[in-house]
């Protein structure tokens, strides 16, 4: 019986040290490169433009890497044109692992500059793509799920609603449509009194979001569409920096959208219509 008790002892002092020297609490050690040498894939998500503040919640680059010893760790680049990326935390298993490295900071230009990245003495980069934050006239841009789109955009006015309409030539496969129940006497005076015109809901007649490309992308939110809502923004209306006779519509758009599945995509992004 004495034997027994020691015995147990021992195995419970055994299994109290191993805990107290979790390996989880230690600093993880890999490589950002494969068997032969070479860098690990990467994947840019969300868009990025100049002088305006890094969004790290929806635009990011995740990374991956070969953990060998599982534990913290604590990732981070140097400050390239305004912006770092960091990410930290802790990897409970070995082998491939993805990480997503948040940006920090205002981008100070455009272009793609590459980041360099040092993680357990190995060595990699990545680039990301950087464009100007002014939308110019006549265009739209937007992202669903975190994929950008964008195009040429004018208005028409059909009272007494306003159709902000545009289409790619000369094949015409793309084709992007927003309806609000706004009439041309609403936008002449957002004109000659700048102000917020108004904010609609696709939940509500007389207000769409459409967008197709041939035949792979669609996105759709009406009445119709159940479950889904675009909120549509019209806040300003101004002469034309391009045309001497000309009228520019402006605002954004946000929510989610039907897709040809049946899903639902989530959308964000912005216009600036032309009418001339």
């Amino acid at each position: 019986m004495r034997k027994l008790f020691l015995l147990l002892l021992i195995v419970t002092i055994a299994a109290i040290a191993c805990k107290k020297t979790d390996p989880n609490i230690g600093i993880a050690t890999g490589s950002l490169q494969d068997a032969k040498g070479y860098c690990l894939p990467y994947t840019v998500h969300g868009n990025f433009y100049k002088d305006a503040p890094a969004e790290p919640d929806s635009n990011y680059v995740e990374l991956t890497l070969d953990v060998k010893s599982i534990g913290t760790y604590n990732i981070k680049t140097d400050i390239i044109n305004g912006v770092f990326f960091a990410d930290s935390g802790k990897f409970t298993t070995t082998g491939i692992n993805k990480v997503r490295m948040h940006p920090f900071g205002v981008f100070r230009g455009t272009g793609k500059p590459s980041y360099p990245i040092v993680w357990s003495n190995t060595y990699c980069q990545f680039s990301i793509s950087i464009v100007d934050s002014s939308l110019p006239e006549g265009q739209y841009r937007f992202t669903a799920d975190s994929k950008p789109f964008h195009g040429v955009l004018n208005y028409i006015t059909y009272t007494p609603t306003v159709e902000f309409a545009g289409a790619s030539g000369p094949t015409s496969d793309t084709f992007f449509h927003i309806i609000v129940p706004l009439s041309q006497g609403a936008i002449i005076q957002g004109y000659n009194h700048p102000r917020p015109l108004g904010t609609f809901s696709t939940t509500t007649p007389g207000t769409a979001f459409y967008y197709t490309h041939a035949t792979d992308t669609f996105f759709r939110a009406d009445p119709t569409t159940t479950g889904k809502a675009m909120t549509i923004v019209v806040d300003t209306s101004y002469g034309s920096s391009k045309y001497v006779i000309g009228i520019v519509v402006s605002g954004k758009f946000y929510g989610t959208a039907a897709t040809p599945s049946g899903g639902a995509a989530t959308i964000y992004g912005e216009y600036k219509a032309l009418y001339d």
